[in-house]
């Protein structure tokens, strides 16, 4: 009962401390004003961004939001978390496959921007110290969620970037490149921002912003290791 105890105390402590400088958003409570708190970006109004119900997965509430032809519209939201390791998913689905632009900005001291892109082609982009990398893409369907996951992969010393279909899981594009920036020395991201251009509604669900999850997954470990010690010293 006492190692119960010692382990759901520490458990408790993991759970603060994991949350803390995280970003996650399912929209699931219907309002931008709390878990997180996300404020309109420049010149955005209530008319372009809304909590909505997903025009395809019933029972499911997502974020909805349009541009202008003057500039992107969208949201922004304070973040605190390390660079180094960073780990970013998101879906987002283009209710017209001629008209997608959906930018997902990371900030701080440097800036990942992420996009999808149907200008003179489509296109994958990650822009990182100024360089975009990118990779073709093919047709988006219409209401289609897709799941884009960029991430710094410290080990192989790459940043990657994913699309995958959400119905099947089939891998739509993907890159990687080495990046330009020291992450590690950074300060720590300050900001995420998600935004548009195009004028026809765009969702998005389920945003995740988190660091590498190797210092909670030691954590964890130790949990275990405290507990099982306390066990046999008892």
């Amino acid at each position: 009962m006492q190692r119960l105890s010692v382990l759901a105390t520490l458990f408790s402590l993991l759970i603060v401390s994991a949350a803390d400088g995280v970003l996650l958003d399912d929209f699931e409570d219907g309002n931008y004003t709390s878990n997180p708190t996300w404020s309109f970006a420049p010149y955005t109004s209530g008319s372009q961004v809304l909590v909505t119900d997903d025009p395809v997965r019933p029972g499911n509430h997502v974020h909805a939001y349009r541009g202008t032809v003057d500039g992107h519209r969208g949201l922004d939201t304070s973040v605190d978390m390390p660079w180094a390791g960073f780990d970013f998913t998101t879906e987002y689905m283009a209710s017209s496959a001629a008209d997608f632009n959906p930018r997902f900005n990371i900030d701080g001291d440097g800036q990942i921007r992420i996009e999808l892109r149907n200008y003179h082609s489509m296109q994958f982009q990650i822009t990182e110290a100024g360089v975009t990398h990118s990779v073709s893409l093919a047709d988006i369907p219409d209401n289609d969620w897709w799941s884009i996951h960029v991430w710094h992969a410290q080990g192989a010393g790459l940043i990657r970037g994913e699309i995958h279909r959400v119905a099947d899981n089939s891998l739509v594009a993907s890159l990687s490149f080495e990046p330009l920036v020291d992450y590690v020395s950074h300060a720590p991201i300050s900001h995420f921002r998600m935004v548009t251009q195009e004028t026809q509604w765009q969702y998005v669900d389920n945003i995740c912003l988190t660091p590498e999850p190797s210092t909670a997954l030691l954590l964890v470990a130790g949990l275990f290791i405290v507990g099982r010690r306390h066990h046999v010293a008892g």
